[in-house]
């Protein structure tokens, strides 16, 4: 089962929600500094295997963070968040799609940058965009 580090950005329900709904759940809070470099998780998150899932959408947009998820072959999941859909909907939504998620996974191969959003009907759906 993959093993999410959840990015301080998601605060501290995100986590919970997942755990309590049965994912493995590393706290970015527990691992690292409240200051520490992106591409410091995203190291530790390739070298693991594990998944990073953040609010932070310019991640594929910044270079240095587009070259450290490519350069350490991370996997990353941008978490769509809006006032229509706050985090604690968001990880309500992941992990009630986690099947979805886990497949989409073993397509996938990292290097990874995936968009997860919830859509008005309230049905989730997740694509690669590198």
């Amino acid at each position: 089962m993959t093993v999410f580090l959840t990015d301080r950005n998601l605060g501290k329900r995100f986590p919970g929600i997942l755990a309590a709904a049965g994912l493995i759940v590393e706290v970015h809070d527990n691992r690292f500094e409240p200051a520490a470099q992106d591409d410091e998780i995203l190291e530790l998150v390739a070298v693991r295997g594990w998944v990073l899932p953040t609010a932070d959408a310019r991640m594929r947009y910044i270079p240095a963070e587009k070259q450290a998820i490519l350069n350490f072959s991370a996997r990353v999941i941008h978490l769509k968040v809006s006032e229509r859909w706050p985090i604690d909907v968001l990880a309500e939504a992941f992990a009630a799609s986690i099947h979805r998620v886990e497949r989409f996974l073993s397509k996938h191969p990292a290097p990874l940058f995936a968009v997860f959003r919830v859509h008005p009907d309230g049905k989730a759906d997740i694509k690669r965009k590198f």
